[in-house]
């Protein structure tokens, strides 16, 4: 009796059908929708009688006691990174040595109160859309709208970039003396540059993704499912890819003007001291956002495994997709190292290739090496699940 072949196997779904191989991808990256699993939380307290706008002021509740407490113990963890921070500035006699953390009264009142404001804000939008989702809809787990950028992310956006350009007409229009000056105008423009373009990574990360991965030929099995469902999630959101493009861009520019200014090591590494801690919580941001969808890994993995895809296929998918969101964050980071190179180059009259020579590539690779073994490792350790779990979705 002849074999089955292995690229159509079906399973029962949990709607009692026939799933089909060719539809694994959307099957994986349903959870990555509004309709997730605690969508269906949220349909079941309003089929229970609760109403929308009791709901909406209980999860933002639930939000703001997380940013609280959240808060309260990043505390005694800021003095720790104060005094991290302050004795590299005594290296570098920014401050005396020995010197500790002097906190004002209103300060600790003042970063709480920012941070639960943050939290609350961010958490409007997607608390309002978890009440307006139908019930049946969100049981279902149908899949939901595309991600849209609010209208004060763009407005901040259009304004930092309007920023960066204006710096950069002011530096070529000669205005700016001095090459360690005009340097330090070009980094504030990329780092202006930086906040425009991240601020709606819609429009900048998902093209890109979208771009080099249709530049990879691929028809293995798992490289087919990675790729469609990194693209469907993009769609959804890029909080994947998101911190660990601001990480290795921070870096390039960083690295840009370092290659490009001869004799302004000291002011440069004391910037490399300042962005130390924003390059620390980008990093630990990137692994943070990957280990709270674990839940939902899991689940797409069982929903994999069902479809007939063996441990094997499953491991080399999550693989995959770790890599493509790495990948993507790397590129980011490769545009604004060339561009930084160029531009720096420019304003301090150095020749292109003497500051692509100075460029400290062992640090560059190890960086890209880092961020690829970070995310193929978090999206691998977030991402195992038996079968049986495909019961519960």
């Amino acid at each position: 009796m002849p074999r089955r072949s292995p690229r159509r196997p079906s399973a029962a779904g949990s709607g009692g059908g026939a799933a089909s191989w060719r539809r694994s991808p959307s099957a994986r990256s349903s959870s990555t929708t509004r309709c997730t699993w605690r969508s269906r939380e949220h349909a079941l307290w309003l089929l229970t009688g609760m109403r929308p706008h009791q709901l909406r002021r209980v999860l933002r509740g639930q939000i703001l006691a997380l940013a609280l407490l959240a808060g309260i113990l990043a505390v005694p963890l800021s003095y720790l990174s104060a005094w991290a921070v302050l004795w590299q500035w005594a290296q570098l006699g920014l401050v005396p040595v020995g010197q500790g953390p002097i906190l004002a009264g209103g300060q600790i009142p003042l970063v709480l109160g920012l941070t639960v404001l943050m939290a609350v804000w961010g958490a409007a939008g997607p608390t309002r859309r978890a009440t307006t989702v139908p019930e049946m809809a969100a049981l279902r787990e149908s899949a939901g709208g595309r991600a849209r950028n609010g209208w004060l992310k763009i407005l901040v956006s259009v304004v930092a970039l309007g920023g960066a350009i204006a710096i950069l007409m002011t530096v070529l229009s000669g205005a700016v003396s001095g090459p360690e000056e005009r340097v330090g105008a070009v980094m504030s423009a990329c780092l202006l540059l930086i906040l425009a373009l991240l601020l709606v990574p819609g429009w900048t990360l998902r093209p890109l993704l979208h771009a080099w991965t249709a530049l990879v030929p691929s028809r293995a099995v798992a490289g087919c499912l990675a790729r469609a469902n990194c693209r469907f999630s993009s769609a959804r959101s890029l909080t994947m890819i998101t911190p660990f493009a601001v990480a290795t861009s921070l870096v390039a520019v960083l690295d840009g003007g370092i290659s490009a200014v001869a004799g302004a090591e000291g002011s440069l590494a004391e910037l490399a001291v300042v962005l130390g801690p924003p390059l620390a919580v980008a990093w630990c941001g990137g692994v943070c956002v990957i280990a709270m969808v674990r839940r939902d890994r899991e689940r797409d993995d069982a929903l994999l495994a069902v479809a007939g895809g063996g441990p094997g296929l499953r491991r080399a998918t999550a693989a995959l997709e770790g890599l493509v969101y790495a990948l993507t964050a790397v590129l980011f980071g490769a545009i604004f190292l060339i561009g930084s190179v160029l531009l720096m180059s420019s304003a301090a009259g150095m020749p292109v290739s003497t500051a692509m020579g100075n460029l400290p590539w062992t640090h560059l690779e190890v960086l890209a090496l880092a961020t690829v073994a970070t995310s193929v490792g978090a999206v691998l350790w977030t991402g195992r699940a038996e079968p049986r779990l495909a019961a519960a979705g």
